[in-house]
């Protein structure tokens, strides 16, 4: 009759042999056997024996430098997928409702980029239809002057009190359709800074209250 109940415990210190250790763990199966009672054939034996060798393989073979990097390779690779798995289900409502993560963040700053963008576009367009308003009232002409800005135009005002000049976006170029590009030989800017152009601004401002 075999016994099929019989559980073997290896004494897994690396002080003692594999052989050693085997026998002493079915000795001491055989032995609680015997005291209860139990009945311990060849087969039982056999499998008893089979059964602490492989216990005792599984818990004493050491891994190998490789497999122990590849094991926490894949163990960093399935917390990662993990991590993703779990951003996203915060992000769609699929664990405990709507969750502000990573995914919001991403998406709030490109929001307000976006917001940003369209405020300074709209205050670009602003200033270009006074200062298109502006290039009518006196000579103008405009040209690509600043090397830093290859695209943008630049309008160049003579005024009464000096000359004033600005930038124009590409976008808002329809604006100045009245207003004839630079020729050779033409006046180019002056060199004046932005200080002295918003001075000549406001003199010309005064000038036309007198």
């Amino acid at each position: 009759m075999a016994t099929a109940n019989l559980t073997v415990t290896v004494d897994t210190s690396p002080a003692i042999e594999l052989g050693t250790r085997v026998q002493v763990a079915i000795l001491d199966t055989l032995t609680t056997a015997r005291a209860t009672g139990q009945p311990v054939d060849d087969e039982a034996l056999a499998g008893l024996t089979a059964s602490a060798v492989i216990a005792e393989l599984l818990r004493v073979v050491p891994k190998t430098p490789a497999e122990d990097e590849a094991e926490e390779y894949k163990n960093n690779y399935l917390g990662a997928c993990k991590t993703i798995a779990d951003m996203h289900a915060a992000a769609v409502g699929g664990v405990t409702g709507p969750t502000r993560g990573v995914v919001e963040d991403v998406a709030d700053v490109r929001d307000a980029m976006l917001r940003a963008e369209q405020e300074r576009d709209g205050a670009y367009r602003e200033r270009a239809q006074l200062v298109a308003h502006l290039a009518s009232i006196y000579p103008s002409h405009i040209g690509y002057t600043d090397r830093s800005a290859p695209d943008w135009a630049v309008v160049i005002v003579q005024t009464p009190t000096g000359q004033m000049s600005w930038h124009v976006a590409p976008s808002d170029m329809d604006l100045f359709e009245h207003v004839p590009r630079s020729r050779p030989g033409g006046p180019g800017w002056d060199g004046h800074t932005t200080e002295q152009k918003y001075k000549r601004l406001r003199a010309l401002t005064l000038r036309k209250k007198r």
